[in-house]
């Protein structure tokens, strides 16, 4: 994860990262025989979930709290990640809530976003995103 960037955070060109998580998501079906048995598995809806957390950058504390101001994306927008050495973290996420700052009595110290990259349909729902 050493030197990984976020290349597109509404206002914020990089920040520093502190940690970032990723898990693998799917609808899983399970059908099972005239005995009772699981016989046939359905996967649908793959998706991977990314949790991100960074410190927001600046020269002097108020730029870093500028920076802070602009890091949290409207609904659904698309957040581009690259720069990781773990090639499933570099794509295209949709922002879907649930952000997060940590202050303490100096100010902004860690801030978190969580990120959604719909598999079978990352390039429709990464693109010119409508929101209501």
């Amino acid at each position: 994860m050493s030197g990984a960037t976020m290349v597109v955070l509404t206002g914020a060109a990089t920040v520093t990262m502190e940690s970032a998580d990723l898990d693998h998501d799917f609808t899983l079906q399970e059908h099972q025989g005239q005995d009772g048995c699981t016989e046939t598995l359905i996967g649908s809806d793959e998706k991977f979930n990314c949790t991100i957390n960074f410190a927001p950058n600046g020269a002097t504390r108020a730029a870093a709290i500028n920076s802070a101001a602009n890091s949290w994306p409207a609904m659904l927008t698309k957040v581009v990640l690259s720069g990781f050495a773990i090639a499933k973290y570099n794509t295209n996420y949709n922002y879907i809530g649930g952000a997060t700052a940590k202050t303490t009595s100096s100010g902004i110290a860690i801030m978190g976003i969580k990120l959604r990259n719909y598999v079978p349909n990352n390039a429709s729902l990464t693109a010119n995103v409508i929101t209501g």
